[in-house]
């Protein structure tokens, strides 16, 4: 797994390097485990 993928540029590499796996402020910033609960479920963004 690649940690900390920040830039476009940096993915793009790693894609290349084929780890399969990695996160980073890229795709998307640190959630509070209730939003993070709530991604896991569909619902973030949504209202209701």
């Amino acid at each position: 797994m690649a940690e900390g993928i920040e830039v476009p540029a940096q993915r793009d590499m790693l894609l290349d390097l084929g780890p399969g796996l990695g996160q980073g402020y890229l795709f998307a910033r640190p959630l509070p485990e209730e939003r993070l609960a709530d991604l896991f479920r569909g619902r973030l963004g949504r209202q209701g």
